[in-house]
């Protein structure tokens, strides 16, 4: 019975073939242009893929890239009169045909290399064993031969056939078993890969060899059966070791390790692109991801790779080294202020990018407040501002451990990273005004309404700052005031590298948001807080600045930098906002070795930096602030006068007001002569630099010498005639 359907099959099927001929197709073959749906490879700047987006892992090569005996292989096991038929082989039919009779049921297919392509590329033409699909098969088959050369078709096909565990076409396959390119492979295991499209996942190399290598022999044998080899050749190839590569030596993702989070955002940065080059259609991530993973494209980016894995290294070490809790991760962002190129970028070890989540940022916060009170005159680096426990209000700030200095400079205020000052600052300007200030030039996006308070000086906010935001902010500082717009993409080119996308600066928002000079007395502050301050722990061998910050129970620690240009945040939490156990001195020493190594390594440019100096200070005395308002110069008060900590290079900005203390005469005011003026006249006055006394006692003190003779001779002392 069975033989009987078979065999009525086969007659309906020559009908079939005698009324439509080879005149139709179940698809439009004529108007078809094959593009196959390549993966888009995400390059760094200096040439390494980082990353791979596609929806079949596919890398088109041409067929003269393709070693001849992997041609000959595949020809020889899946269609040897592949030069001969024109999309179908009647003959292969026939022989289809007679086994399906024997057996009585449909078995073999026949399909050959063009039908095979054919099922591939066309979605109308099903997958199912079904004589209906075949017919379909075969006629769109004819079609494609009559549009395309066999070496095309060829080509074709063996860049879109399925070759097991996620790859496609002979490249990946390559990659995937024997970790190398297609053309290098040798006779052993180019029949190997041959032996793949009948059944690959039980022929994959990699998870069952024993079935592969005897396919692998199967090729071999009809290698040579087909004279593309000898017996010998075929024999030696078989006995030959073949080696796969072990799967868990390969990225498990298609992202290099640590760069998932930086390729999220190469993939915002395009869609912003497309919805401006498109802007009556709303584009959505998805979508853009659709576009990207199908185009073959290669987007060149602006990463380091060689930075982001110091970075990386840096971080790791630390979190590793440390007396920090399990649970803490870390983020880090590099930015190239002078251009807004991000240089490394990591969001952490979880699937939640940090390097873009606010977090509290403590003290780091507080370079952006004195910014603007530099702009607005109210203050300089070198002004006095009292240290010491104040009420605003019913809120109480404190200082770390309770240490108040008294009156100090604004310079050593961030660089002890005093948090009476920093309020007071806030206070001064007012809090709406400098909390807008640092939303609209900074460009902290994070502020809520609740964030309208005295605490936001000291980093207490409902949310926080990102790394990436916080890394921008600093490049101001660096960057002479100015503010350029962060981008992740350089150039985009497609699979026939035309450009498609081009990041011209043009392109890029620039902005003076404060002045060179406030930049400046920021910079030259915050590298003072490396060499001397908090910050410490960030040195380089070459001039730094930054800050620390550190939030309440150590949740969050911070440090935010500058090496010339390259400007850096560094942030170690936890993604639950628990406890930490560490300090900010951690992120700092992060940026320290991240920093020096890429210096090592020539990664960062150094014509331009200066070394790292010592700038040694001096304490001096100066007038307070409200004696300096209101003051006798003939008559300053001990009172009047303060101690302060000031850089050597400093000293000739506090010339109008610095004290000097001087020896007197009491009743003359002249200078004390040490044998000359009694004891009893010596007196410490003090003076404004500049206005000291300088004339020498020249009293007789004939009193004072006739009562210190008398209380001699008193005391028992002889006189000098004695």
């Amino acid at each position: 019975m069975k033989k009987r359907i078979v065999l009525a099959t086969i007659f309906i099927v020559m009908i079939i073939f005698l009324i439509f001929g080879c005149s139709y197709s179940p698809v439009d073959v004529e108007n078809y242009e094959y593009k196959p749906p390549e993966k888009t490879q995400v390059v760094s700047a200096d040439g390494v893929i980082v990353g791979e987006m596609y929806n079949q892992n596919r890398t088109y090569v041409k067929l003269e890239e393709m070693p001849d005996d992997l041609i000959n292989g595949i020809i020889a096991v899946e269609d040897s009169r592949f030069y001969e038929h024109h999309g179908y082989d009647p003959i292969g039919i026939g022989r289809a045909l007679l086994a399906n009779i024997r057996k009585g049921e449909i078995t073999e297919g026949a399909s050959t290399i063009t039908q095979q392509l054919a099922r591939n590329l066309f979605d109308e033409i099903s997958t199912e064993q079904t004589i209906f699909r075949k017919i379909n098969e075969a006629l769109t088959a004819r079609q494609l031969e009559k549009k395309y050369t066999k070496d095309q078709i060829l080509e074709m096909y063996l860049n879109e056939i399925y070759l097991g565990s996620g790859t496609y076409g002979v490249q990946e396959a390559s990659k995937e078993f024997f970790g190398k390119d297609v053309s290098e492979l040798s006779l052993p295991e180019s029949a190997m890969i041959a032996g793949l499209p009948q059944a690959p996942s039980a022929y994959a190399p990699d998870s069952n060899y024993e079935l592969a290598k005897k396919r692998q022999e199967t090729v071999l044998d009809r290698m040579a059966t087909a004279g593309y080899i000898t017996e010998e050749e075929a024999r030696s190839a078989k006995n030959e070791e073949v080696v796969i590569i072990d799967s868990e030596s390969l990225e498990s993702s298609k992202n290099k390790q640590g760069y998932s989070a930086y390729i999220n955002q190469v993939i915002l940065e395009y869609q912003n692109h497309l919805q401006k080059k498109y802007p009556n259609k709303e584009i959505s991530k998805e979508q853009t991801k659709e576009l990207i993973e199908n185009d073959g494209l290669t987007i060149h980016t602006t990463i380091n790779s060689k930075m982001q894995n110091l970075a990386l290294a840096s971080l790791n070490e630390e979190l590793k080294s440390s007396v920090l809790q399990n649970h803490v991760t870390g983020s880090f962002v590099t930015v190239d202020s002078a251009s807004g190129a991000i240089l490394a970028y990591y969001g952490g070890n979880t699937d939640i990018d940090m390097a873009k989540i606010p977090r509290q940022p403590g003290s780091a916060i507080k370079p952006l407040i004195y910014s603007m009170a530099l702009e607005e005159n109210i203050i300089t680096a070198n002004s006095l501002i009292l240290d010491e426990p104040t009420n605003f209000n019913g809120y109480n700030p404190k200082n770390v451990g309770d240490n108040y200095q008294g009156y100090i400079t604004i310079r050593e205020a961030i660089v002890n990273s005093a948090n009476i000052p920093a309020v007071k600052i806030l206070n001064t300007l007012g809090v709406k005004k400098t909390i807008d200030f640092i939303n609209n030039e900074f460009g902290i996006t994070s502020i809520k309404e609740e964030d309208y308070t005295l605490t936001t000086a000291l980093g207490g906010m409902s949310y926080g700052i990102s790394p990436l935001e916080m890394a921008n902010a600093y490049g101001v500082f660096a960057n002479g005031g100015v503010k350029n717009e962060v981008y992740y993409i350089d150039h985009i080119t497609d699979s026939n590298d035309n450009i498609i996308y081009n990041r011209e600066y043009s392109q890029v928002n620039t902005r003076q948001v404060i002045s060179p000079n406030t930049a400046t007395e920021i910079k030259q502050v915050l590298i003072d807080v490396v060499n001397r301050g908090t910050g410490k722990s960030a040195k380089t061998p070459y001039s730094t600045g930054g800050k620390t910050g550190t939030t309440d129970e150590n949740k969050d620690l911070w440090f935010v930098g500058f090496t010339g240009s390259i400007t850096t945040a560094v942030w170690i939490g936890d993604t639950e906002n628990k406890a930490t156990n560490g300090r900010s001195d951690y992120s700092a020493r992060v940026y320290g070795n991240y920093i020096t190594r890429s210096l090592e390594e020539n990664l960062i440019a150094t014509e331009q930096l200066v070394k790292t100096g010592n700038n040694p200070t001096i304490n001096i005395s100066v007038l307070s602030p409200a004696a300096q308002e209101n003051v006798d110069t003939n008559n300053i008060l001990e009172s009047q006068i303060v101690n302060i900590l000031i850089p050597e290079n400093q000293e000739t900005y506090f010339n109008s007001v610095r004290i000097s203390v001087v020896e007197v005469d009491k009743d003359t005011g002249k200078l004390f002569v040490a044998g000359k003026c009694p004891e009893i006249s010596k007196e410490e006055r003090y003076y404004l630099m500049g206005q000291e006394p300088v004339e020498l006692c020249d009293k007789l003190h004939l009193i004072n010498r006739i009562e210190d003779f008398f209380n001699g001779i008193g005391n028992g002392n002889k006189t000098p005639a004695e």
